[in-house]
């Protein structure tokens, strides 16, 4: 995932992954700092969180673990979206 992004170089990621990340030490830190440091540092990491899909309108329940990411250089543009 941090190679597509240091290449497409999105104004926004979000990237999911199973909750079972965040039960291993340090994983999710390390994740959160590679993707930060995508694009030579290029991006701003939200701490990820734990989100259950059950409360977004799909029929399942099913926690999943969610990253975002704001390229730095978008964040002062008026046409961020």
């Amino acid at each position: 995932m941090k190679e597509v992004i240091s290449i497409v170089q999105p104004k926004i990621f979000i990237a999911e992954n199973v909750k079972g990340l965040t039960t291993l030490k340090y994983v999710k830190k390390i994740i959160e700092h590679d993707f930060a440091n995508a694009a030579d540092g290029g991006y701003l990491v939200i701490p990820a969180k734990v989100l259950n899909a059950a409360n977004y309108g799909v029929p399942q329940s099913r926690e999943r673990v969610i990253f975002y990411g704001f390229r730095k250089n978008s964040l002062n543009s008026i046409d961020f979206f």
